[in-house]
This record gives structure tokens, sequence and C-alpha cells, in this order.
């Protein structure tokens, strides 16, 4: 059969057509397909890339963060006792009775346990009653009054807010933020309680080991009340609990006693008459058999701690 010209061109476009089409199904169309597999391995590769710079610029700083972490780690354990035994707890005490003048016959020692310590923030409540609201009312209405966060540090208004422990800001009254490095004594003040407030609304805690010990103590007043200041200025955490500081005592004398004793009447009595009445503490009045509860609380330190400085005793406690 023949063909004639334009039917042969006709059939040839459409074989190389076909020969085009066959060729797009078969490379193609597999290859544009891959594009979008290899965009994503792309993707991934990119992302694992940054995931790895960043762990290589960490690299460069862990050390020092390390470094920092420990020396921080390290401060606060000074503040703390190392784990104690009842026997190192029992020799703690003891030096610091000696340092004090004081002597007891008999310490009962707590075994070590565990203590959730948790923050507090004092708030002043406001006592209202009809007459106090009557004088307010009297005094009319304050045009300075301060409102929730704000403060007064000399002449000028401050706001304190916080969002977290982190993020705690102190604004003049243009809202200009206070650098911390220019915080007064007052700001400071009122930043440290805004920290606890801010610890107490996120329930921050954390469980310490402690142990307590209960005693009591003989020796002169002024040694007595020496004792008390002398453990609430230590460094180490340490809690005095159940103690009183009387203002007098009982007299007890003897029949045959000839000291005197002034009454309240200012009569003059012997030790015998005066017997049952009480007598004003002064420095060198003796205070007999005076209770004590001592709580010891400890974190075990990273490195272990050979020796502790107790007043001036020397206490082995890696024993």
């Amino acid at each position: 059969m023949n063909l004639g010209k334009v039917e042969k061109i006709i059939i040839a476009v459409l074989v190389v057509g076909a020969i085009i089409g066959f060729g797009i199904f078969l490379f193609i169309v597999p290859s544009y397909n891959k594009i979008g597999v290899a965009e994503k391995r792309y993707n991934a590769l990119v992302t694992e890339q940054q995931e790895i710079y960043q762990k290589l610029e960490r690299e460069n700083t862990i050390d020092s963060e390390i470094k920092e972490a420990k020396k921080s780690a390290q401060k606060l354990e000074g503040s703390f006792y190392p784990d104690l035994t009842t026997y190192e707890a029992t020799e703690i005490t003891l030096a610091y009775l000696k340092k004090c003048n004081l002597i007891t016959n008999g310490i009962s020692v707590e075994s070590l346990s565990t203590e959730d310590l948790t923050l507090y923030s004092y708030e002043d409540v406001e006592v209202n009653y009809t007459l106090k609201q009557y004088s307010k009312g009297a005094r009319g209405v304050e045009e300075n009054a301060l409102t929730e966060g704000q403060f007064k540090d000399g002449n000028k208004v401050y706001t304190v807010s916080y969002g977290s422990i982190s993020d705690i800001q102190i604004c003049d009254a243009d809202g200009n933020v206070i650098d911390k490095a220019k915080y007064t004594d007052t700001m400071k003040k009122v930043y440290n309680k805004t920290l606890c407030r801010a610890a107490m609304a996120s329930d921050t805690k954390q469980t310490v080991a402690k142990v307590t010990l209960s005693f009591t103590v003989d020796g002169l007043y002024k040694d007595y009340l020496a004792f008390l200041d002398y453990i609430n200025d230590l460094d180490r955490a340490t809690l005095l609990s159940d103690v009183t500081i009387p203002m007098t005592i009982e007299i007890k004398e003897e029949d045959d006693s000839d000291k005197l004793f002034v009454d309240e009447a200012g009569n003059v009595l012997s030790g015998s008459e005066a017997n049952g009445g009480e007598m004003r503490c002064e420095d060198d009045t003796p205070i007999l058999e005076r209770e004590v509860v001592l709580t010891f609380y400890c974190v075990e330190p990273m490195e272990d701690l050979a020796n502790l400085e107790a007043a001036d005793a020397t206490i082995v406690v890696n024993q």
C-alpha cells in the first residue's frame, strides 16, 4: 500500500510521539517522583546537620558549664552538713555546747531520715474592725496609695512583676525595666521576696536528710542565750525548736541557806523563806535542765568530706 507524503509525515509524528511518551513514562516520571523523596531526604539531612552543629557548639561550652555548676553545687553543699551518723551528730552538738560553756547529761538522737524543704513567704494579714474602718473613712482616701505590686524607693514608685522564678522584673513609673546591677537595697529586698512568692507558686521543694537531737542543758543564763544565738548564726542549716527563754526562775534553796532575795514588794527574804517564789534571770543565774531540740539538715557532698569544723573542734565525718 502506497502512502502519500502527508500520511507518511503523520505516521512519523505519531511514532515519534509514541516513542517520546513511552520515554517520559519509562524514565522521566519515575525520576520526577524521586525528586520529592530526595527533597525530603535533603530536609532531613539539613535538620540533622543543624542538630550536629548545636551539639558541637554545646561541646565547646559544656566543660565550663559543668565547672560552674559544680562550683555552685559545692557552695550550696557548704550550707548543709554531710549525711551524719548518730555518733557524728552527737560530737558536733557537744562541740557547740562546749563553745558556749554549757553541759548536758544525755543526748537522744534520731537516726538519719528525710524531710521536704519548701519555701514560705511571710505576708502581713491586716486586721479589720468597725472602728478602724471609721478611722480610715475620717482620714479620707490617700491620693498616692500604692496598688498591688507597687512599692516606694525614696520618693519614686516602682512596680514588681513576675511570670516565673527566672522572670522577675522591676519597672519604674514609665515602664522602663531596671537593670539588676542597678538595684538598690530596697529593690533587692523586694526582688528576694518576690522570688520566694514565685517559688511558692510553682510549689518548689527539695528533699534533704536530717538528724534530730533532744537534750537538756545546764549552765549560766548568759551562756544559754549565747548558745541560742550561736546556733542561729551557723552557716550550716541548723534548726532550733522547742526552745524557751525564761525571764524568771523558781527559787529553790536549802532550809539552812542564808542567801538573801528581794521579792516584788521589796521585802528581803532568806533562802528558805524565798522558796517557791520567782527571781528574775540575770547573766549569772544558773539554768538547769533546759530542754533543747536541735536538727541538722544534711546533703551528701559530691566529693568525700574527711573532716568537719564544729566550733573549736574537728569532727571526723567519714567513719
